[in-house]
């Protein structure tokens, strides 16, 4: 858990961004530099680290969240969950279902949209309903799936303004079928699905943050800011250990990423000595840093009022 190794990896290895155009090529040649790195928090600061643009830092962070949230299952980087539907990523919007085949197993029927990463994943961590309880509350479970599995199609949704290097799509399941041994235990909305945010917008800023240092580096920055975003990676490092579901947790985390929002706005003079190129790319892809911000605000009052007072920070992005 001590953070001086990845310290030491940052201020002196080559800084040098590895050569990609798409997130699939990204994630296949810094598949062996992150594979040194037991942490996630500490891959998804390498991957970003390792990026020449955010929207690749994107593509490491994300499976590096989706791996810490089940740590206990082997995932590699070609990882991606399948949860929003038409009417959200609330339990009251999954229809998609998880039912008995008769035979031992379970087919696996629904429609995800958005689903990050889809058009270039292997796998996927699908959210689906195996139907209500007593009280009429719907019981979702994850399912880990193949998405070269038969009855799974992919179908690619429009880029977004940007990072549109990190693809989504609608993801289909017909009848799929699914094995008891690919059903992670426990409550699929309590122990996945609720404290995924938490936990994805740590390591989407860690590897935001990392991409930051290399960017640095790459161009002479100075010195006090490097400090400072090492100082930035240490702190939402630091709560990527700890409880996603932690009200304390979700105070500090909104000062970490406050604390980001200011490294942002202290990068601006200094662009001006990175290439045409990435700096062009860094002025379309900056809004990652804001994406959920509403989301992230709602977390942080509900936290608050947990001690009995509102929040007084306003909302970061």
């Amino acid at each position: 858990m001590k953070a001086e190794r990845l310290l030491e990896q940052l201020l002196t290895s080559s800084p040098t961004a590895v050569a990609a155009t798409t997130a699939a090529e990204y994630l296949d040649r810094v598949t062996k530099t992150l594979a040194g790195w037991s942490d996630s928090a500490d891959r998804a600061v390498i991957g970003g680290f390792s990026a020449d643009r955010l929207g690749f830092a994107f593509a490491a962070g994300y499976p590096a969240a989706l791996s810490a949230l089940v740590p206990d299952v082997a995932l590699g980087p070609r990882i991606c969950l399948c949860a929003t539907e038409d009417g959200g990523a609330h339990p009251k919007a999954i229809k998609t279902r998880l039912a008995p085949d008769g035979g031992g197993k379970y087919l696996l029927s629904g429609e995800k949209r958005w689903a990050t990463l889809a058009p270039v994943a292997k796998q996927a961590l699908v959210v689906a309903s195996v139907g209500e309880d007593d009280a009429g509350k719907n019981r979702l479970r994850v399912a880990r799936v193949s998405l070269s599995a038969p009855g799974v199609t992919i179908e690619a949704m429009p880029e977004t303004p940007f990072a549109p290097e990190v693809p989504h799509a609608v993801v289909r399941f017909e009848s799929v079928r699914v094995a008891n041994a690919d059903l992670l235990p426990g409550d699929g909305y309590d122990r996945y699905l609720k404290p995924f945010r938490t936990v994805e917008d740590l390591h989407i800023h860690l590897a935001l943050f990392g991409y930051l240092v290399g960017v640095a580096r790459r161009n002479n920055f100075s010195k006090a800011f490097v400090e400072r975003a090492l100082a930035a990676i240490v702190t939402a490092r630091a709560l990527a250990f700890e409880d996603a579901l932690s009200s304390s947790v979700h105070i500090a985390l909104a000062g970490a990423l406050d604390l980001g929002r200011r490294l942002v706005e202290e990068l601006e003079p200094e662009w001006s000595r990175v290439p045409e190129a990435e700096r062009e790319r860094w002025e379309r892809d900056r809004a990652l840093f804001s994406v959920a911000s509403r989301a992230r605000a709602a977390r942080r009052e509900a936290a608050w009022a947990r001690y009995g007072r509102p929040s007084v920070i306003p909302p970061a992005g």
